[in-house]
């Protein structure tokens, strides 16, 4: 079984569970990274990004259960961590309705709920970063559903997820990725989405497409700081640590993605706020208190040869009230597939200008990926 198949039924919308009663796959991705930064020395390394085990059970006709492992943290000194964990509710499948019971992905940002064995680029771009406020998986109740025609579909959650105090980034994440210290809140997300001309994947890269399929999106989602845990300063760093404790943070997608003859495009905005409660806080990517930052990317690939070998190119953007410059980049690459669907290798180049809002700080950055799926 393909596992980027499994990765996206794992991540996707309302995605038809598996029929078999347990079924294993997954996918090693193998990586190189140099980044070469201005006024610093260039650091590489490889090591795994991703080591994925998909284990998805049907127990009954009615419900489907999906566990999703990744162990490339464990093998550079880190712990297994388990990302997907939920029990699907499938009874009412004619009714194009799923149910979803677990730690998943919410329904926010088109780039970040595409599998990352389905993306075109190696890296994601600042729309689905969750470091700068697109969420990360969280124990949550998920609605979805489809019109008959499926050319209509929606999506809601209500989550359990917590708070990075780093004035750095806008982080909500699951506890399962989570650290200690961080602020514990509540958060609902929904989604709409059309589909003009039939459903849209949501998988980068046109496979064999002959027809043009289109969709547009708009989500968001708003989290509320519970007051449940309150971090020490010795899980904080310290009595000098520089704290970014939000009351609330919140979100807005736009996005659309085009698929067919060839060409796959996805375009994405966001724009993201986060209010701390100490109001004079300015560090990172607060201002007086506030994080408002705006993100927007562009992905785009042409399969130059069927099954085999795609060029792939994007441009990001972000702003936010506290940078000096809006901090830019250019990325292209290549996906060759030497064995479709099963054997994938990638290069990406991406070049940023006025890093973390700096002007004038630039960096350039080499990737190097390999994904063996089975």
């Amino acid at each position: 079984m393909w596992a980027a198949c499994a990765a996206a039924h794992a991540q996707s919308a309302a995605a038809t569970p598996h029929d078999d009663t347990l079924s294993f796959s997954g996918y090693l991705q193998p990586q190189y990274e140099r980044i070469d930064r201005s006024g610093a020395e260039p650091r590489d390394r490889v090591f795994f990004r991703r080591m994925v085990l998909i284990v998805s059970a049907r127990p009954t006709p009615e419900w489907a259960g999906t566990i999703l492992f990744d162990l490339a943290p464990a093998s550079s000194g880190g712990s297994l961590v388990i990302k997907d964990a939920f029990l699907q509710y499938v009874g009412w499948k004619d009714r194009g309705l799923t149910i979803t019971f677990g730690n998943q992905k919410l329904p926010f940002s088109r780039a970040y709920l595409v599998a990352a064995s389905r993306r075109g680029l190696v890296e994601r771009p600042f729309p689905g970063d969750r470091s700068v406020g697109s969420p990360g998986r969280a124990i949550a109740v998920k609605v979805d559903q489809w019109n008959t025609a499926r050319t209509l579909f929606w999506s809601g959650a209500l989550a359990s997820s917590l708070q990075s105090p780093d004035p750095g980034e806008v982080r909500v994440d699951g506890i399962a990725e989570a650290r200690p210290g961080w602020s514990e809140g509540v958060m609902a997300a929904g989604r709409v989405e059309w589909h003009p001309l039939g459903e849209t994947p949501r998988g980068q890269g046109a496979f064999g497409s002959a027809q043009w399929r289109v969709t547009y999106a708009v989500a968001g989602y708003v989290w509320r700081n519970d007051g449940d845990i309150t971090p020490s300063e010795a899980q904080s760093g310290g009595a000098d640590a520089v704290r970014a404790d939000a009351s609330a943070a919140h979100g807005i997608e736009l996005s659309t993605g085009l698929r067919g003859h060839r060409v796959s495009l996805d375009a994405e905005y966001e724009r993201i706020a986060a209010s701390a409660r100490d109001r004079a806080l300015t560090a990172g990517l607060y201002a007086d208190g506030e994080a408002r930052l705006h993100k927007a990317g562009v992905e785009a690939g042409y399969m130059v040869r069927q099954h085999t070998l795609e060029i792939v190119a994007g441009a990001d953007l972000l702003a936010a009230d506290a940078f000096g410059r809006a901090w830019t980049r250019a990325s292209a690459g290549l996906s060759w597939y030497a064995a479709w669907p099963t054997v994938r290798f990638q290069m990406m180049e991406r070049v940023s200008r006025n890093d973390h809002g700096v002007s004038g700080a630039h960096s350039h950055a080499t990737y190097v990926q390999a994904q063996f799926a089975f």
